[in-house]
Formats: C-alpha cells, sequence, structure tokens
C-alpha cells in the first residue's frame, strides 16, 4: 500500500508479510469476492452487489505491492 492509484490511499504503516499476501492477492479475484458479499450478513450490502465490479477493481485490485 505504498502508492495512491486512486483507491486505496498510501498506508505506509501497513505491514504484511509480503510472499503470502502476494499469493492471497493473485487468488483474490471477483468471483471470491462476489461469494464474500453474498454470504456477508450487513445492511445494504445490495448497494455493493450493484457495483461490484467498480469496488472490486478500485479498492480491492488496485493496490501495490513491491513484490508482485
Amino acid at each position: 500500500y505504498n502508492e495512491d492509484l486512486g483507491g486505496v490511499a498510501p498506508e505506509p504503516w501497513h505491514i504484511s508479510f509480503s510472499p503470502q499476501a502476494s499469493e492471497l492477492y493473485k487468488a483474490y479475484n471477483i468471483e471470491v469476492f462476489e461469494k464474500n458479499i453474498e454470504y456477508s450478513m450487513f445492511e445494504l450490502k445490495e448497494l455493493i452487489q450493484a457495483d461490484l465490479n467498480n469496488i472490486f477493481e478500485v479498492f480491492i485490485h488496485n493496490i501495490t505491492f513491491d513484490s508482485l
């Protein structure tokens, strides 16, 4: 999370184990995200489902890793 790509702001304090984080990032796709939202219980989830692709691209897929 070291560069602002327009979704998630830089988080210099963010600590992760890069090899594992990188593999999980690669495996987490739109289908997995969609199922996570579908099976979650929270109010107004229909709003996320209506804009699922955009939310995934901007706030989940649009982050930086040094080791990707």
